[in-house]
Parts: C-alpha cells; structure tokens; sequence
C-alpha cells in the first residue's frame, strides 16, 4: 500500500490519501498491526473490497498519527479517535482512501471517482439555484461531483443523519478552473454552519474536504 497524499492543510488540518493494490485483502494484512477486535471485525465482513477498505483505513490513520491511534464509530456510524481530542473523517472510494485529521473542529472529506453515472441523481442532491449553475457551466460532471464531495463532507462533519443534501447544503457559486476553494452552508434545527472547503481533481477523481468551520446559531 502507498501514501500518494500527505499534507498539512492549516495549523491544525492535514489530509492523507492511501492507494491500495489491486490484491486480496489478506494479500495486504500483514502491511499494518491490526488489534485484537480490529481482526475480530475482519472476519465477520464477507466482501474482500470492505476489508481492504478497513485494513487500508488503519494503515493510513497509524502513518498519520503513529502505531497508537485506534478509531471507533458511534451510534450514527461516525468515526472518532479513541483517547484523543482529534477530530477524524473517512471516505473511502475504489482503490483509494482518503482521511482528515483536525486539531480544532470536526471535520468531513470526500473522494469519489468521476463518472457519469452522477449525472442521473443530480436532481436528488441539488437544488434549483444550484441546478442552473450547474446547467450554465462547461464542466457540468466535475462542477456535479465538486458539489457532491462538498455535501458529503458537510454531511460527514455533521455526523447525525437527517439532513435533505438539496435542501440544506446550501453552495455558494464556484468557478472550478481558477478556484480550488468553495463555500457552503448547513442550516439544520439547532442553527447554522458556514464551511470553507478545499477540492482537487487527481487521477480521475475528486476529492473535496472541509478547511474552516464557523457555527453561527440562529
């Protein structure tokens, strides 16, 4: 396995992206040092990619943070580091997995592979505004999965379910050839988050992930 991205995004961010060989999950097991419930939750999962995903997961997390650092997930399925103030977001796509780390804020990051196929549900996760932008630009597919990674990651920072992505995601117009930054807005029950986020296109995917956060309550 290879860590084709590492950087340090802000003070207190960095962002991680794993790629994993095209073998069978256990080809890979011995690559990290895998805990005694970690390999007790391999052997129940049946789908080799999931467990490729999982071992590659931890893999990643230990380059970033050392041999130390064990994740568990809550009630909602969101990820957290055991003994630690760090804040923690997953994605996970292909051959490629992809982690934020933040000292400050929760956080959320995507990755996703560019296909067409996302031009079939764009109605489900866009709004009308955002559906005329989108209607408007010559990269219809990478203004489309730019705005998908940024729901997701807001959608991952907020960790609780329930949120329409159409509705209340809310994106700020993005020229995605002279910008790699974007903006957006979650208005949900208990108030409202501003977002600054990052994106990159690489190797034929997109990778969006959140910088800043500011809570604004309503």
């Amino acid at each position: 396995m290879k860590v084709v991205f590492h950087n340090k995004i802000s003070e207190s961010c960095e962002v991680g992206i794993l790629e994993i060989p095209p073998v069978e999950a256990h080809e890979i097991m011995g690559t990290v040092t895998l805990t005694k419930n970690e390999k007790v939750e391999l052997t129940r999962i049946k789908n080799d990619n999931r467990k490729k995903e999982i071992i590659g997961t931890r893999f990643l997390i230990r380059k970033m943070l050392g041999n130390n650092a064990k994740i568990f997930y809550d009630e909602f399925g969101k990820p957290h580091l055991k003994k630690s103030s760090l804040h923690i977001s997953i994605s996970h796509s292909h051959q490629y997995v992809a982690v934020i780390i933040d000292k400050k804020h929760s956080t959320g990051i995507d990755i996703q592979k560019i296909t067409p196929k996302i031009l079939r549900i764009k109605d489900k996760f866009l709004n009308r505004k955002e559906l005329a932008e989108i209607e408007s630009n010559k990269d219809i597919s990478g203004q489309l999965h730019l705005y998908w990674g940024v729901k997701e990651s807001i959608y991952n920072e907020h960790g609780k379910g329930n949120i329409n992505f159409a509705e209340q995601i809310l994106i700020e117009p993005v020229d995605i050839i002279r910008s790699n930054e974007v903006k957006a807005t979650l208005d949900w029950e208990l108030g409202r988050k501003k977002f600054v986020l990052e994106f990159k296109f690489f190797n034929g995917f997109m990778l969006v992930y959140i910088r800043d956060l500011a809570n604004i309550v309503s």
